[in-house]
């Protein structure tokens, strides 16, 4: 079935919206729940989770990243009628994904010895996550085919199925299981994730090469295609690159934490875990704003991108009060099951209170985050990347680590104070992306495709509505 978005209104963004928002907080989930299992078997292996794991994952969303954005071909291809053309580009992302795993695959043990503190869990989580990293490259190429024609709702089905074997498969694989099953702690957590990955990937291929999409879509067309390849790389590496620098902000950022004291660092990594639950929503309306306005800009509705950043506004009010009121409800119960009382080198009752004091904050960071994605991603569908890395790499640089280094790091200051500068940071963020969307510029450079030819007439509204 060819899905065709006629005016970005709030029903087209939410249909979209909602079933990724779903799959990402299925995936966060995951995390959560690796957290919450590790917190049981080692307060040491959970703190591995962001001083290792956070290094480990810039890398590979880089590369994610760089293989979503080939989203914003097939957005503009579907909204232009192009269909027969659509199933080749997930294959040029199959073959970046079998030139650069090797290479990952080789200096992960490297990069490890050259960056991480040699502490128990360190390298064991690095690398191996390192190592899991093909099922999520993969994953992102098959997921790139459906979401840029906007049909989200496989993705969240199998992102629920990726979940129910990370969780049953981090009990067997963290604890072990009576003499059968060795424990393998964070080797466990990270495979466990990693094979709810892998499963999602191939059950996501086995649809995208049935007959129906073959011969609708051309998902039998392999072949490498040169032109196509180059130019995914050429949109996709600035916001690769940006992601790269921003997680590895994040990890100077625990570091700085780290080397504080233990209330710092433990109390970052607690609102860290409690953030990623909520950050679901914002990767999906990213993600369903991109592809909308993709298809906009592929059948010349450019008029229309506008409208959608409305109904994107009033999407991320209405998830603020879900936020306020959920954090209000439910903060304890959160905390609870991410704190091991008994290996937590740090006051507890003073430990609930700096998170309690936090979760304000949170809720206007996510806020201020959900409007970055939206312009962010209405930005991307245009090609407009670099603009994106540029300000991206500032932003994270000169709003966010100089103001903790200088604030909190040197003067060694409560550990509430690095959650207001994360609120600064993200309202700063915030403002030359919305600048940028205000100017003009970007629209006229908008189309990244040829002029829709006789394979658009199967979609009459794909025809030019505007002069661009």
């Amino acid at each position: 079935m060819k899905k065709v978005f006629e005016t970005g209104s709030i029903k087209e963004l939410w249909g979209v919206t909602v079933s990724l928002a779903i799959s990402y907080f299925s995936m966060f989930v995951m995390t959560f729940v690796d957290r919450v299992f590790l917190a049981a078997y080692s307060q040491e292996a959970l703190t591995a989770c962001s001083t290792a794991g956070t290094p480990a994952w810039a890398i590979i969303f880089a590369v994610v990243t760089l293989i979503s954005m080939s989203e914003v071909i097939i957005a503009q291809k579907n909204g232009a009628g192009l269909y027969k053309s659509l199933g080749s580009t997930p294959w040029q992302m199959v073959y970046l994904t079998l030139f650069v795993s090797p290479l990952l695959f080789y200096f992960a043990p490297i990069i490890a010895d050259l960056i991480l503190q040699p502490t128990p869990y360190n390298k064991d989580w690095f690398v191996w996550t390192v190592y899991s990293s093909p099922a999520y490259f993969l994953l992102a190429a098959f997921t790139a085919f459906f979401v840029g024609q906007g049909k989200s709702n496989i993705i969240k089905w199998l992102a629920l199925l990726g979940n129910a074997v990370n969780i049953v498969l981090d009990y067997f694989l963290i604890f072990g299981y009576k003499g059968w099953i060795p424990s393998l702690g964070v080797q466990g957590a990270v495979i466990a994730t990693g094979a709810g990955t892998l499963i999602q990937a191939i059950v996501l291929f086995t649809i995208f090469y049935r007959r129906k999409n073959r011969q609708e879509f051309g998902t039998s067309n392999f072949k490498f295609d040169k032109a196509q390849f180059l130019q995914i790389l050429r949109i996709g590496f600035p916001p690769g690159i940006f992601i790269l620098f921003e997680i590895a902000g994040w990890a100077i950022f625990y570091h700085m934490m780290t080397a504080l004291s233990p209330l710092h660092i433990t109390t970052a990594n607690l609102v860290q875990s409690i953030l990623l639950l909520y950050f679901f929503f914002g990767c999906g309306l990213e993600k369903g704003a991109s592809a909308i306005a993709g298809n906009l800009i592929g059948a010349n509705k450019k008029a229309m991108l506008s409208n959608l950043a409305k109904s994107g506004v009033v999407l991320s009010f209405g998830y603020l009060i879900f936020t306020a009121v959920s954090l209000f409800l439910f903060a304890d119960f959160l905390i609870i099951n991410l704190v091991n009382k008994d290996a937590v080198p740090v006051d507890i009752p003073e430990l609930i209170y700096c998170t309690k004091m936090v979760m304000p904050l949170l809720a206007i960071y996510i806020l201020f985050e959900n409007f970055r994605w939206l312009l962010g991603g209405i930005l991307i569908a245009a090609g407009d990347t670099f603009f994106m890395m540029l300000t991206g790499f500032f932003s994270v640089w000169v709003f966010m680590l100089l103001p903790t280094y200088l604030i909190v790091y040197c003067f060694e200051t409560h550990v509430i104070y690095a959650f207001w500068v994360w609120l600064f940071y993200s309202i700063l963020a915030t403002l030359p992306i919305y600048l940028r969307y205000r100017s003009s510029g970007w629209k006229e450079r908008a189309r990244l495709i040829e002029e829709p030819a006789v394979e658009a007439i199967e979609n009459p509204s794909a025809l030019p509505a505007e002069k661009s």
